[in-house]
């Protein structure tokens, strides 16, 4: 009771009660207050939860005076003290001094004190659900740990000792004021974040090192902090400080020579770091200039048509002016990555370069056995390689699917020729450990023919009526024994206007017998690599012994020595290969080159756990010679770096005709007459341009008898591109499967690789049928891509004491404690503002895009699902409000998600909720953002925390917590 002041070990006692003096502020009114003897002394401004008290002093002197301000003044600056009073109804309760002591020593106010106290209602009749709260009769203290250079400075606003704890702590007084510490969203849809925390030091000259031999001896920059929450008069052991917030230093002023100040940020600098790799040269110097600066992407679940960068694509330029087939010097767009002894190719031939003088090369044409041949201006060139390399992920993953390559618009499935690697142990390329990587053994490439158009300036006045009357008994037979050989190649660039319509007859020829041979390799060598079984069982004409080829890059050259010939024609050739085995599994792919002449096999070697016979495509045989030609065989090469690959038998098949006899016709008779009636005029013209050159040579043998007539009136001219242009495909697009998918697994994931945090907490439980699959393709901070996918699975993302936390937002909102009141001001006022949120965040249509294609660059035409509702209350309210830009859910596939979120968020903004900022005391500190609370002062109502913070207390203001509150 206080009806004395402790001051050391003297116990001083009031001389003058405290009395109602003249001149107070009228609403300060007098209760029937007494001390342990019955005086009066205390002036009540009013019944209310929180009450503001005031004691005064009106003629103390002396002694008592001296130690009454001495209490006072301790108390304030150190913790202020709860003590405990007895008013006139005989309740103790709790108070603390609060605010500044009013004192004067002249005047007819000399030696008048007066004290402003507050009671906590907490403290006298404390309610069941306090929690952390401030335990009775327990003053709260404020310690700051800074770690400098691996040394721990533990500061307060005042020397206080805390046994037991950290080994007994001892603080330093230097803080002179503390700031602010808020944590929440600005408001009710942005990202999340947390206020500076700022810090004002005094320097102490005594102390050794001091705040500002520390900020200017070392690099505070990077000194870690934490803040701690005690009660001075409770048990340490069994009541510890606890610890309210944790950062790092992020700046550091010295305003003067007496205080240091600090700016402190809260642990989440730790997710403003950007993830994720870019591709640059100097990692990988034959990366595609087209991928250079973009990130490798990071997968999770399930993702389809994911673009991977070509990180080993090789040098690729084009031709500004066209070549012919026997140039050996000319121009190139681009020469920057190409070498002297580099192999290029244009369209199908190869050229080794022999010089280089600024964009132009010298080069030798037809190199490795191709034919030269012209060249369009503006055909690509690109540097020949064994095999290319594409990084599907930065991270292993669980599966690699389907591949495909990107032609212009079109897609083409080129799985079979590919070697694909998780990144997983043991599934590993060798050149890019832990990555996903796709190789494929050349460029992807197409030749599209031209379509040539016939176009004409005639106009036919037709007017021709035929009665046909003819009937023709046909016994023709026709023998036809020519063949040809024909290497004529045409550049016709003529342009055709015509509309002529011609009627002609049709015939036919019947070809008699065709053979097909088998013709057994029987030569062999070792080009590369291991081959653990010598190539040479792969032509021992025994298909139940197998060569085995090692793993990449092992290679090996077949063909025949012996000739073949039969009496009749030779037509075509093809390449067969049987391979394959349960033990020996790799993949691997087949070169045929006939004459010279090349003609690839793609993906016909096929491993796995059957044996197969695998057939490559017809080429023209034009002599028998060909088949055992020096420049006839055949290269063969395991692309897998994991298996060897099981060669059973190579062997060529080769089909051949006998000869086509033909003889004159005899015996056909004509009958019946034709008559023609009628007038046609033909008016305008045909004009014929541009040039058609033909090179090569066409021979003929045999004899060829035709009889009969076929007459064609009208003229008709040739124009257009009749050489093939060669594409290059540039996009390989693969499907992955990576098993992390839960929302909790995946935020995990992100904060563990790339941001250091291992300790992270899922709070509340996801829908079945939430399911993260998409990538992370972008270069943005780690905080920017959690709360994107917070967004988007309707929860909440934080940082707390060293916690990740992912808070998924429930349907119905459970209030965890109610806060029965709110501070109020000297004068009586609530501290408490209420507003509707900001008319910005009304959202009352939701056309939520789903279901990513990521083949595509983001935008509304880059999804394949939808999910749409509006609210029509809402917008009767408020007129149609969207924010499109928030709903381009990359994460989400399915419906029933999509469904589900967007339900969620229409019900939280289709409406305009109330806003509830306020302050309270200590009490209910132990409550964070994210939280929801029952507010007891504001009609019971129910909403989300969006804002919690709290202010340490100094000299002049008291310890308060401030929430900002979401409600309907």
């Amino acid at each position: 009771m206080i009806n004395a002041f402790v001051s050391g070990a003297a116990i001083i006692q009031f001389a003058t009660p405290p009395l109602r003096e003249g001149g107070e502020t009228p609403e300060l009114y007098q209760v029937e207050g007494r001390d342990s003897v019955g005086t009066q002394y205390v002036y009540d401004k009013g019944a209310i939860v929180r009450i503001s008290r005031r004691l005064v002093f009106p003629r103390e002197s002396g002694a008592n005076l001296s130690a009454l301000l001495s209490f006072a003044a301790d108390t304030v600056r150190g913790g202020k003290t709860p003590f405990t009073w007895h008013d006139h109804e005989g309740i103790f309760r709790t108070v603390r001094l609060a605010g500044e002591i009013s004192y004067r020593q002249t005047g007819p106010d000399s030696y008048r004190v007066e004290i402003p106290f507050e009671e906590d209602s907490a403290w006298s009749a404390p309610i069941a659900d306090l929690g952390k709260d401030a335990p009775a009769g327990a003053a709260p203290v404020w310690i700051l740990r800074l770690t400098v250079a691996g040394v721990d400075y533990w500061l307060s606003d005042m020397t206080i000792t805390v046994p037991v704890w950290q080994g007994g702590v001892t603080t330093a007084p230097w803080v002179a004021e503390w700031g602010r510490v808020q944590e929440g969203i600005s408001n009710s849809l942005d990202e999340f974040r947390v206020a500076d925390f700022s810090l004002t030091c005094l320097v102490d000259p005594a102390a050794s090192p001091n705040i500002e031999t520390l900020a200017t001896g070392y690099p505070l920059e990077k000194s870690p902090v934490e803040l701690y929450l005690w009660f001075r008069g409770q048990n340490a052991a069994a009541s510890p400080p606890e610890m309210k917030f944790r950062g790092y230093v992020r700046d550091v002023e010295i305003p003067d020579s007496t205080a240091v100040s600090l700016v402190i940020e809260d642990e989440t600098v730790r997710l403003r770091k950007y993830i994720g790799t870019k591709v640059d040269r100097s990692l990988y110097p034959s990366a595609d200039p087209d991928d250079v600066g973009k990130v490798i992407p990071i997968p999770y679940g399930t993702v389809r048509r994911l673009p991977s960068l070509a990180v080993d694509a090789g040098a690729q330029t084009s031709l500004p002016v066209a070549i012919n087939a026997v140039t050996t010097s000319f121009a190139l767009s681009d020469t920057t990555y190409l070498v002297p002894g580099m192999v290029i190719q244009a369209d199908d031939e190869q050229m080794l370069i022999g010089a280089i003088t600024g964009d132009t090369v010298t080069v030798t044409r037809g190199y490795n056995a191709t034919i030269a041949t012209p060249h369009q201006k503006g055909a690509a060139v690109w540097e020949c390689k064994i095999e290319f390399a594409y990084l599907v992920s930065d991270a292993p993953v669980d599966a690699v699917g389907k591949v495909y390559g990107r032609l212009g618009d079109t897609e083409i499935d080129i799985t079979a020729v590919c070697a694909r690697y998780t990144g997983q142990p043991g599934n590993a390329h060798v050149s890019y450990p832990g990555k996903a990587v796709v190789t494929i053994p050349g460029l992807i490439t197409v030749s599209q023919a031209v379509s040539l158009l016939v176009s004409s300036g005639l106009a036919l006045n037709d007017a021709i009526s035929v009665v046909d009357g003819i009937s023709i008994d046909d016994q023709i037979a026709i023998s036809d024994t020519i063949g040809i050989v024909d290497g004529i190649t045409v550049s016709d660039t003529i342009n055709v206007s015509d509309t002529i319509s011609v009627s002609q007859g049709n015939h036919g020829h019947n070809a008699t017998t065709s053979y097909t041979d088998t013709l057994y390799l029987n030569a062999s060598s070792v080009l590369k690599g291991s081959w653990p079984v010598s190539p040479s069982y792969a032509v021992d004409s025994d298909p139940n012994t197998n060569a085995v080829a090692g793993v990449f890059p092992a290679r090996a050259k077949l063909w025949r020595t012996s000739s073949f010939s039969r009496a009749e024609t030779p037509v075509q050739i093809r390449l067969v290969v049987v391979s394959g085995d349960p033990t020996n599994s790799g993949v691997g792919v087949a070169y045929m080159y006939v004459n010279g002449s090349s003609a690839y096999m793609w993906g016909l070697i096929v491993g796995g756990n059957s044996k197969g016979t695998s057939y490559g495509s017809w080429v023209p045989l034009s002599s028998w010679s060909h088949i055992h030609a020096a420049n006839t065989y055949v290269e063969i090469q395991n692309n897998s770096s994991n298996a060897n690959a099981a060669i059973w038998e190579v062997y060529f098949e080769v089909q051949s005709n006998n000869a086509l006899n033909m003889s004159p016709a005899t015996g056909v008779a004509k009958m019946g007459g034709a008559t023609k009636i009628g007038v046609a005029a033909k008016s305008g013209t045909v004009s014929k341009s541009g040039g058609a050159s033909k090179s090569g040579t066409v021979s003929k043998l045999g004899t060829v008898s035709k009889s009969g007539t076929v007459t064609l009136s009208g003229t008709v001219t040739l124009s257009g591109n009749s050489v093939a242009n060669t594409l290059v495909g540039d996009t390989v697009l693969c499907d992955v499967v990576r098993n992390i998918t839960t929302p909790g697994a995946v935020v995990s994931n992100i904060l563990s690789t790339y941001c250091g945090v291992t300790s992270f907490q899922q709070v509340g439980t996801f829908p079945a049928s939430y399911a993260i699959n998409g990538a992370i393709t972008e270069y943005r901070t780690a905080l920017d891509w959690l709360t994107t996918i917070a967004f988007q699975c309707r929860a909440w993302f934080r940082m707390e004491l060293g916690t990740a936390k992912l808070i998924v937002r429930p349907d119905t909102l459970t209030p965890v404690k109610t806060i029965p009141a709110c501070r109020i001001t000297n004068d009586g006022r609530r501290i408490h503002r209420r507003r509707k949120a900001p008319f910005d965040d009304i959202i009352n249509k939701i056309s939520l895009l789903f279901d990513r294609d990521w083949s595509k660059a983001r935008g509304d035409d880059a999804y394949r699902g939808m999910s749409q509702a509006s609210d029509a209350t809402s917008i009767a309210n408020y007129g149609e409000r969207e924010r499109p830009e928030l709903f381009l859910c990359d994460f989400i596939t399915t419906q029933a998600m999509a469904d589900d979120v967007r339900a969620f968020y229409l019900l939280r903004y289709a409406v305009r909720p109330w806003l509830h900022e306020f302050e309270t005391y200590l009490d209910h500190s132990e409550l964070k953002f994210g939280d929801v609370a029952t507010l007891g002062f504001a009609g019971d109502a129910v909403g989300e925390i969006i804002e919690a913070g709290y202010s340490p207390g100094s000299s002049t203001q008291i310890d308060t917590v401030k929430f900002t509150v979401l409600a309907p």
